[in-house]
Parts: C-alpha cells; sequence; structure tokens
C-alpha cells in the first residue's frame, strides 16, 4: 500500500487502486481544512466552557473575530468553489511545535486535528482491508462498516484516559467535519443516488462508542461543532434545556438528518 500527498480539490481523503497498488491519498487542502474546522470548534467551545452561551458573537472576542473569513475560506472557497488560492496571511493558521512560545490553542487544534486526521485515514484504510474497493458501487453498509472499523482502531483497547479524550475530541472534529463538508456539497449538488449515511447519523454511531458515557466531553465539543454549521446554513438549532448532554447530541444531530433528508 502505498501513501500518497496530492492536491485534488475534489477529493480530500480516499483509497484508490491505482496500477495494483492500493493507495491512501490525501489532498493538501483536504488537510487544510480540516486544521480550520479543527482550530474553530476549539475557540467556539473554549467560549462556550466559560460561558455557557450557545450564541456566540464571533465579532465580540478578539480570538474568535476571524473565525467567520477562516470558515468561509475553508469552506466556501476550498469546499464549494474548489478553490486552489493561497492561504490567506491574515488568517490563523498552523503552526511547528515551538517550546519557547509555550501552548497556545493553534497547538491544541493541530494536535486534536492528528487525531482528526487518523481517523479519517482509517476509515480509508478500512475500505482497503475490508475489500469494498472490488465493488463497481459503493454501498451505505460498507461507509458504516468503515466508520466502524476506523472508530475501534482509534479507541479500542486504550486505556490512558488523557489519551482516550484526546482521540475522542479528534473524532469528534472528523465526523463533524463530514457534516460540515455534506452539507456544503449537498447544497451544490444534484439530488440522486446516497452513497453515504445521513452526516447525523454518522455522528451519533461515533460518538455512541462503549467509551463514551452521558456527558462525555467530546460529546458537548461535537454539540458545539454541529452548531457551527446549523448557524451557517440557517437550520434552527434545537430548542430548550436537555438533561444530558448524549440527549442534546442527539436532537442536534436530528436537525442535520432532517436537513438532508429532504434532499433525498
Amino acid at each position: 500500500m502505498r501513501i500518497v500527498i496530492d492536491q485534488d480539490v475534489e477529493h480530500f481523503f480516499r483509497a484508490r487502486i491505482t496500477d495494483g497498488h492500493c493507495d491512501l491519498r490525501c489532498s493538501i487542502f483536504g488537510a487544510e481544512v480540516t486544521w480550520a474546522a479543527a482550530f474553530a470548534y476549539v475557540m467556539v467551545h473554549k467560549h462556550f466552557k466559560e460561558s455557557r452561551d450557545r450564541d456566540l458573537i464571533f465579532a465580540d472576542h478578539q480570538d474568535t473575530e476571524s473565525l467567520p473569513q477562516l470558515l468561509e475560506f475553508a469552506f466556501d472557497r476550498r469546499v464549494t468553489e474548489r478553490s486552489e488560492r493561497p492561504w490567506p496571511v491574515h488568517l490563523p493558521a498552523p503552526t511547528f511545535p515551538d517550546a519557547n512560545r509555550g501552548i497556545d490553542y493553534v497547538d491544541l487544534a493541530r494536535e486534536l486535528w492528528l487525531c482528526a486526521i487518523g481517523w479519517i485515514l482509517h476509515h480509508e484504510l478500512a475500505h482497503i482491508r475490508l475489500g469494498h474497493l472490488e465493488k463497481t458501487l459503493a454501498d451505505l453498509d460498507d461507509e458504516v462498516a468503515a466508520d466502524n472499523k476506523a472508530t475501534e482502531w482509534v479507541l479500542g483497547g486504550l486505556e490512558d484516559e488523557e489519551m482516550k479524550v484526546k482521540r475522542s475530541l479528534g473524532m469528534a472534529i472528523a465526523v463533524v467535519l463530514v457534516a460540515g463538508l455534506s452539507l456544503h456539497r449537498d447544497s451544490r449538488a444534484a439530488v440522486g443516488r446516497r452513497t453515504h449515511p445521513p452526516a447525523g447519523e454518522r455522528i451519533l454511531r461515533a460518538l455512541s462508542h462503549p467509551s463514551f458515557a452521558d456527558n462525555h466531553p467530546a460529546q458537548e465539543f461535537a454539540c458545539v461543532a454541529v452548531k457551527i454549521h446549523l448557524d451557517r446554513f440557517g437550520i434552527q438549532a434545537p430548542a430548550g434545556a436537555f438533561e444530558t448532554v448524549s440527549e442534546s447530541l442527539s436532537a442536534y444531530c436530528r436537525q442535520l438528518i432532517d436537513w438532508e433528508l429532504r434532499r433525498t
């Protein structure tokens, strides 16, 4: 198997058979979009933890005022328009670790971004290991199986609780990013045969792993991240209070599922 880094703006992460070789392909642009999402989710969750206010106004805070532009660049330019323009210099960007700088939220986003990329690549690797590339047509059941296998590879048998939380947050970034990509791509795509499960279902399935109890940090993180995408598309967020974070996540994901299914 080969790991190939390319600049494909249509397919960010995918498994392919090329000249008899199994390729696990990762687009630089896909890596950029994933980091942008990770940073935005981290910063919004930071403010939610501090205020418990679900309706953050980005412009009210110096460390979030650039997030609308970052999300516009990542999803509107890279995903919807498939633009190859360089990363804008005025926006937050990933950096190399620097022991002299200390830990900041760019560093945290980078660490969780790596975990998110790990889950996504394990999903694609599962398609290879499970023989899905030998089929002519993509299958919904194949996507569910690949999701489950990726989650088990990332979390299964892990005893270090701190590492488990870190990987869980990265996995939450990955599955919510899938939702964001689905919203943007479905908004410009012709309605047709569905090849992937609704994004809301994928989030709930991944974050219902036995490792997650009610009120798990990854579930709360996912709720905040999902709301970013609901707001960007004008999809009404669930109203009212919920007894557990799991109930809140279920309600948010149902909104996503209903929006997607109305388009089929």
